[in-house]
């Protein structure tokens, strides 16, 4: 399947490096990235992320074109590692359920459970472009 990100954000910068990182046999093909700004800025952005670090894939800009050389594993993930928010940063999971924290009193339960807003968004929109093939 052929698809365009529209705004080269947190969000779509995201969907870009986890197909690039991903490595695997994927029937997606992403073509084209809709933003306002110049295409060396994006791929300057697109390698130096300050929150998910360094791309360490080539890539190169022209006038209008950013190129890059390039299985969702679990979607839920349930953690008995002490964690803190960083330890989430990168993490494909829609959720990560933290197993210290969690708490149960009669008939009540609080589960309590981490996620990387952006990376778990960006892994869940390729996962439903991947079924729409």
């Amino acid at each position: 399947m052929r698809i365009g990100i529209n705004g080269f954000g947190r969000s779509g910068r995201a969907v870009l490096r986890r197909e690039l990182r991903a490595g695997l046999d994927t029937d997606l093909d992403i073509v084209a990235v809709n933003d306002m700004t110049g295409a060396d800025a994006l791929a300057h952005l697109l390698k130096h992320d300050s929150t998910y670090g360094p791309l360490g894939l080539p890539d190169s800009a022209s006038p209008g074109a950013l190129e890059a050389n390039g299985k969702t594993v679990a979607v839920l993930r349930y953690s008995t590692d002490p964690l803190i928010s960083r330890d989430i940063v990168g993490d494909a999971a829609s959720c990560v359920f933290d197993s210290a924290p969690n708490q149960a009193s009669g008939d009540l339960v609080k589960v309590f459970g981490w996620y990387d807003n952006e990376w778990g968004y960006a892994n869940r929109l390729v996962d439903m472009a991947q079924r729409m093939v």
